[in-house]
């Protein structure tokens, strides 16, 4: 009989080999630990032990000198079975309480502005699925036929993983550890490659931020119905904040963030309106405009205000571009910019720019997206105007801009005007670290948190609930080790990283100064603004010239043949549909492998003209509907035939309105330019 070591050392070389062919990455870093281990260069923390008493392997911790599982690792298992089961127990609800559970239409008044109106149309459309099923998803006593994927968060041995998998059988598991000499330690106990027979696993063991939300996102397009939920195991030791990690990528890959009715008023319409009446700008190519200029990119974070004494002394020494939210407050302290940057679509947005604003800013030239809404261009002088795409791309002569903010899109503005000289204040995207408010002034999106001061932990982990807007996390500071945010705020951090570290990759003489006391920001260069020795700046260049020197107005006529050609695409998809409605259906499961052609036209077909947003319009609502389909359809029901056959005419019904309304929406606005 092999003794209980020699067991040991066969399963951690099953799962070496195992992690050799299927990943290689995390195999090398677990050779290079054990290496380091024997050549007597790392001091290991943690030791295996087995337990006699127990009959299980325990962690030694050597800096605490106790066992993490308290000598007791067969009782973790039990326990941990009890906790698992087909339920919404240790779970995080994806589901809109309010938006999924609508239980009469919503009358959309004709005078609410367009943002206003979005919600209303998804809620209606949810609704046509509500009559359907008649059932609540906070049903708290639901059971689920499967748990399709699972996240073990802290494996420790990972001796609970294999029963569970038992029970559960997912299809899916990703698995966290913060430690790798902790997951070293869970490869002589556990034989991962046993769970992998079954079900595909991704590892996510001490990776940075970077590839944690990678395999988050991995882990969540992974069968798109069961996104009405995130099932997990925790183990409670040492799991740091995954869970922020986790809700930031959830709430950041909402299709909810940019709902699919918004496709049309929201992105389409503006932009033929727009395009067909003002300049736009040439943004495919390189421009000088701010080359060897200091511009200081002015954002509406707690920094600006705590600086504007600063900033009025120093006007004249910068090129000034801001975004519309803090006008205002520069009306107020006379610091008149050179260059304004507007990019949202929403009507509320004219609240910007009031009458007092107008009259300040009546000379200064203003970029504007090409998706701006009518009601807030019209409120400005039209000879001032010059818009930029974003987002999409219309325009030959553009290259599309992203983010989920206008910071991230201002700073790409800069960079593609020559700015290489710039210093960034209000960029915080970070509380207040005293007073805990989240912008300058009486900005129209104020908020104030209660900070925890100590920093141990987010407020997440403090609430049984998780509201997305009322959420803090903990994030790197550009002058402090760590500073508060919220993880809506969270989520332009690596929008902003990647944006810098292209402007310094591209251009790698630019310099870029963080000047604000928020967020650090890769490739800046930390600065306090009362630090800076600049001398003034030559403001004599007429920008608003120049913008419009290198712009256009009106489609080219080549741009309105391939707008028309997208609408080709779309007639593939009401091919497909009126394919898969002559088709009898008898399952949920068999709804889905029905419409495989129709996936396959939406992701390769449409894809050739995603700078139309066509195959989000599609895209988004399938991930809208999908999962409230998926949480109905997964528990023993009685009559699934009837209730699909339902189903399944709403969703050709609604995906054909969605086809009709992008030909309507497309060839109406060409035949009018």
């Amino acid at each position: 009989m092999k003794s209980i070591e020699e067991n040991a050392i066969i399963t951690y070389q099953k799962n070496l080999s195992y992690l050799k062919e299927y990943d290689q990455s995390l195999y090398n870093r677990v050779q290079q630990l054990s290496l380091l281990i024997q050549n007597g260069e790392y001091q290991s923390r943690y030791q295996l032990e087995y337990i006699e008493d127990d009959k299980q392997f325990d962690i030694y911790d050597s800096a605490t000198s106790s066992h993490i599982y308290g000598k007791k690792a067969s009782v973790s298992v039990k326990n941990s079975l009890k906790e698992i089961d087909f339920d919404k127990k240790n779970s995080i609800d994806l589901l809109d309480s309010n938006l999924y559970n609508v239980n009469s239409a919503i009358n959309i008044e004709e005078s609410l502005r367009q943002e206003d109106k979005t919600p209303r149309y998804v809620a209606n459309d949810i609704y046509e699925y509500y009559k359907v099923f008649q059932k609540s998803t906070l049903d708290k006593d639901k059971k689920f036929k499967y748990i399709e994927k699972f996240i073990f968060i802290g494996t420790l041995l990972g001796i609970d993983i294999l029963p569970i998998d038992k029970k559960l059988n997912s299809k899916l598991y990703l698995i966290c550890e913060y430690n790798l000499e902790i997951f070293r330690l869970a490869l002589f106990v556990t034989d991962f490659s046993l769970l992998a027979k079954n079900s595909k696993v991704i590892f996510s063991i001490m990776d940075d931020d970077s590839d944690f939300k990678m395999k988050v996102n991995q882990f969540l397009h992974f069968s798109i119905r069961s996104n009405f939920m995130i099932k997990y195991h925790c183990s409670n030791y040492n799991i740091g904040n995954y869970f922020d990690k986790i809700l930031e990528v959830a709430s950041s890959s909402s299709p909810l963030q940019f709902a699919y009715p918004r496709m049309f008023f929201g992105l389409l319409e503006p932009v033929f309106y727009n395009i067909n009446k003002y300049p736009v700008l040439d943004t495919k190519t390189e421009h000088n405009l701010l080359k060897d200029k200091q511009v200081i990119f002015l954002g509406a974070g707690p920094s600006l205000g705590n600086n504007i004494k600063w900033l009025h002394k120093n006007k004249n020494k910068f090129i000034i571009v801001a975004i519309g939210t803090v006008l205002k407050i520069l009306v107020e302290n006379n610091i008149k910019p050179d260059l304004i940057v507007t990019v949202d679509g929403d009507e509320i947005i004219s609240e910007q720019f009031n009458d007092e604003v107008i009259k300040f800013i009546e000379e200064v030239p203003v970029l504007a997206s090409t998706i701006t809404n009518k009601n807030v261009l019209d409120k400005l002088d039209y000879s001032n105007i010059i818009l930029f795409e974003s987002m999409g791309r219309f325009k030959d002569s553009s290259v599309p801009m992203y983010g989920v903010s206008v910071g991230e899109i201002g700073l790409s503005i800069i960079s593609i005007l020559g700015g290489d000289k710039i210093y960034m204040l209000g960029t915080d995207l970070a509380l207040d670290q005293e007073s805990g408010t989240t912008h300058s002034g009486d900005h129209f999106a104020q908020k104030k948190y209660n900070i925890d001061t100590k920093m141990e932990h987010n407020s997440f982990m403090e609430n049984e609930n998780f509201d997305l807007g009322n959420t803090t996390t903990i994030v790197k500071g550009n002058f402090k080790e760590k500073v508060v945010t919220t993880l809506i705020m969270q989520k332009s951090i690596p929008l902003y990283n990647k944006i810098t570290t292209q402007i310094v990759e591209k251009s790698p003489n630019t310099k870029i100064y963080n000047l604000s006391n928020g967020a650090f920001f890769a490739n800046t260069i930390s600065v306090k603004p009362e630090e800076l020795n600049v001398e003034m700046v030559n403001k004599n260049i007429d920008i608003l010239k120049y913008l419009k020197d290198k712009s256009n107005i009106k489609f080219t006529n080549n741009e309105k043949q391939t707008l028309i050609k997208s609408t080709d695409k779309v007639k593939m998809v009401i091919s497909e549909l009126n394919k898969i409605k002559t088709l009898k259906v008898k399952s949920y499961d068999h709804f889905i492998q029905q419409r495989e052609g129709l996936m396959t036209v939406i992701t390769k077909e449409l894809k050739n003209y995603s700078r139309y947003y066509i195959d989000r319009i599609f895209t988004y609502y399938i991930l809208t509907i999908e999962p409230y389909l998926g949480f109905h359809f997964n528990e023993k029901l009685k009559n699934e035939v009837n209730l699909i056959k339902k189903v399944k005419k709403i969703w050709i019904e609604q995906m054909l309105k969605l086809c009709n309304k992008y030909k309507d929406c497309i060839l109406e606005n060409i035949n009018k330019l």
